[in-house]
């Protein structure tokens, strides 16, 4: 019996520690970028200071200086090349859709620049080329189309977006979050808990009805008149002429190029744009934007208006009805979201009036609301959804509280995703453990800015039977093992806790799986080991009255420099786990060369001391790059460049790297 268990014993070991060779994937590989002597935080400088005049140009109503900043901005070098750069550089291009012949070489994107340039001197020449479109399925069913232009087509729509982003940030509604700078779903989440929270301690009170809202098709249905009117050409107020931001025949050409299935049976016929702007290409969220700004506006105004021209009646709460002032009824708040949208409301009928407001407001775009999914809820008895979260209205015994917590489609989904990684049957646990972390760090920290304490508990909870269930699962198809012999079925469960639950930040166990090929034991320290994520030890920042967020800062301009500074601020208090602390070390600046993180700009995390030349991944080791400084610093290391690993060490960003290549 007791050999047995000894060869029970080794045989699980080598079942944990023997990984399968698998063949690796052969990475796609490009040239660097390269402009003459400009890097490509140069370029970024060059563009985000001709941004920022621009929109001083706008606020101050300057309309001689406008059209001389727009055109430095088209028609310099610099700008097209961060066109090309943006449209290279981008990780879309894995997307659906994406043709695979993709520029890889300078010479290419020369190419792509001196194109840019000719239809920019001469817009008349430009045709844009068929979209490639291919159809995706969407979370809650259904499918969505997904229409990719060409690469000189986003280029070009990357060149004109650095121009029309500034005139939507200028325009934007005050409560609008979706597709805009610094801004994030949870940022927009808590701005309505705000409202809420702020009105309950006023004499009108809290609202008590939403108007939750759903566009139909936003994007494939707006009205391309509309767009050629009011987005190509914008009339600013007080002034007599519209500005031209994008030249007719290149916004034409985008709206009309048609369409063709990538799906070989649906062949390659042409199919024509009537309407919409496609869902794929770069300029489009811009474009979506623009549309929808002034809706907040519309809606409030709307309200007032028939307020004006009708009795109040209110069958729905005839208490609030008759204690609170005329003007509560009128006041209606808009939170936008892309094409999602609520309106809290003080009663069923305000919430009414503004259902009538949206949608004179929609129709002349082309748009309208999705009938199933638009209703009029009354919080104090029904919850109801927004970016993800669940919103409902508790009273206690002297207390109303308002809380956000994930939806219950959230919490299925993430246990379906970790269902489905568990399901691939992976050699070693270690990678199971590694991939199901990076869904559930996540998935919490986009909750984390709500109330879901609980919802993280539970997910815990079932995370840790689910886990039992697959190592038992593991290790009953082990190789080498008689899994049918009494005595080993006996000895599993020991097995299983013996080598993966031990306490972890304060809970009395948890899993945790040995890294690859360690001979070590967890319990001794120093030991390799990788940690399931704990989502019951995720620290949530439920929102307080006095924190400065959605709604006190949702006038702010991106391209403003004291508003960028105020925002910066705003949104490093959205950043949560690892890259939490490095951010608020950093304020959201790369170490190397200081450029703002927290835009579109890609961010990587960065070991000082590197892990092959004795680095750790303590925090005090970290520290935050953009993608080419990173790339910088590791081609440096990579080559020996000892002149140049010197200088990146007075830097601060490199440690005890060139004494260990010279010894």
């Amino acid at each position: 019996m007791l050999n047995q268990k000894k060869i029970n014993e080794f045989s699980l070991k080598r079942a944990f520690h023997g990984i399968k060779k698998r063949g690796k994937k052969k990475k796609f590989t490009r040239q660097r970028f390269q402009f003459e002597n400009y890097t490509i935080q140069d370029l970024r400088s060059y563009v985000l200071e001709k941004q920022i005049l621009l929109a001083e140009a706008i606020r101050n109503q300057d309309f001689s200086k406008i059209p001389k900043i727009i055109n430095q901005i088209i028609r310099s070098k610099e700008a097209r090349a961060l066109a090309v750069y943006e449209t290279i550089s981008k990780t879309g291009y894995r997307s659906p859709g994406f043709s695979p012949s993709r520029p890889t070489t300078n010479s290419e994107y020369r190419d792509l620049m001196n194109q840019i340039w000719s239809f920019i001197k001469n817009p008349k020449t430009y045709k844009a080329a068929p979209l490639a479109r291919t159809m995706i399925a969407k979370p809650n069913g259904g499918e969505r189309p997904i229409s990719v232009p060409t690469y000189i087509d986003r280029a070009m729509q990357h060149l004109f977006k650095f121009v029309l982003d500034v005139f939507c940030e200028e325009t934007s509604d005050r409560h609008s979050f979706g597709f805009r700078q610094f801004r994030s779903p949870g940022w927009a989440a808590k701005a309505i808990t705000l409202h809420y929270w702020t009105k309950e301690k006023t004499l009108i009170g809290s609202p008590k009805f939403v108007l939750s809202a759903d566009i139909t098709k936003c994007f494939d249905t707006i009205n391309h008149q509309f767009i050629l009117d009011n987005v190509a050409n914008i009339k600013l107020p007080n002034s007599k002429n519209s500005i031209n931001i994008i030249p007719n025949p290149i916004i034409y050409s985008w709206l009309k190029c048609g369409y063709i299935y990538t799906d070989r049976q649906a062949g390659n016929e042409l199919n024509p744009t009537d309407m919409g702007v496609p869902q794929g290409g770069p300029i489009s969220p811009i474009i979506c934007n623009m549309v929808l700004n002034g809706l907040e506006k519309a809606i409030s105004e709307g309200v007032k208006h028939k307020f004006n021209d009708s009795p109040i009646i209110d069958t729905h709460d005839k208490t609030l009805r008759r204690k609170s002032p005329r003007e509560s009824h009128m006041e209606a708040t808009t939170f936008r979201f892309a094409d999602d949208f609520n309106v809290m409301c003080f009663s069923y009928t305000t919430a009414q009036f503004a259902l009538q407001a949206a949608n004179d407001f929609l129709f002349p775009r082309g748009l309208e609301l999705n009938k199933e999914k638009t209703k009029i809820i009354d919080i104090r008895h029904n919850p109801f959804e927004f970016v993800g979260f669940e919103f409902k209205w508790i009273q206690g015994k002297t207390l109303t509280k308002f809380y956000n917590y994930p939806t219950k489609r959230a919490e299925e989904r993430i246990k379906s995703n970790i269902n489905e990684t568990i399901r691939e049957k992976f050699s070693n646990p270690y990678i199971a453990f590694f991939k199901i972390n990076s869904i559930l760090r996540g998935w919490c920290n986009y909750y984390s800015t709500g109330n879901s304490k609980a919802s993280f508990s539970q997910l815990s909870y079932w995370l840790w039977h689910k886990i039992y269930h697959y190592l038992k699962d593991f290790y009953t198809n082990a190789p080498g093992i008689r899994f049918r012999q009494r005595v080993y079925r006996k000895r599993l469960h020991y097995t299983i806790f013996h080598r993966h639950a031990f306490p972890h930040q304060g809970m009395r166990k948890w899993w945790h799986v040995y890294t690859p090929n360690s001979k070590h034991d967890i319990r001794k320290k120093g030991s390799n080991y990788l940690a399931l994520y704990a989502p019951a030890k995720t620290t949530v920042a439920t929102p307080t009255i006095s924190t400065i967020g959605g709604n006190q800062s949702g006038g702010l301009n991106a391209y403003h420099s004291s508003d960028r500074e105020k925002l910066l601020k705003f949104a490093l208090k959205w950043k949560k786990g690892m890259y939490s602390k490095i951010f608020k070390e950093t304020m959201g600046n790369c170490k190397l060369c200081n450029c703002n993180l927290l835009g579109e700009i890609q961010s990587e995390i960065h070991h000082i001391q590197p892990i092959k030349f004795g680095g750790t991944n303590d925090d005090r080791n970290l520290t935050l790059l953009c993608k080419e400084c990173h790339i910088d610093i590791n081609s440096a290391v990579k080559k020996k460049n000892i002149d140049k690993i010197k200088q990146l060490e007075e830097l601060g960003v490199l440690k005890a790297v060139s004494k260990s290549i010279t010894e």
